[in-house]
């Protein structure tokens, strides 16, 4: 098939198609991490996670996981 100006404004119709749709489900999985950044670890300031946390926090904190280390 010859490439031509018709094929070419097929192609950047379908490739701009493309792109607006990934832009719009990045758009909904940035929304969702957000929302769920907003909300991480609440749980862990209620019962029975804050006594949890209260004990054994003072006891993990110098541990060091995987490459993080505050």
């Amino acid at each position: 098939m010859a490439v031509n100006e018709e094929t070419r404004a097929a192609a950047r119709k379908d490739t701009l198609k493309h792109i607006d749709r990934v832009r719009a489900h990045l758009f909904v999985v940035i929304a969702e991490l957000i929302q769920r950044s907003h909300h991480h670890d609440e749980s862990k300031l209620e019962q029975p996670e804050l006594d949890l946390f209260a004990e054994w926090g003072p006891r993990l904190r110098d541990l060091e996981y995987g490459y993080f280390k505050d």
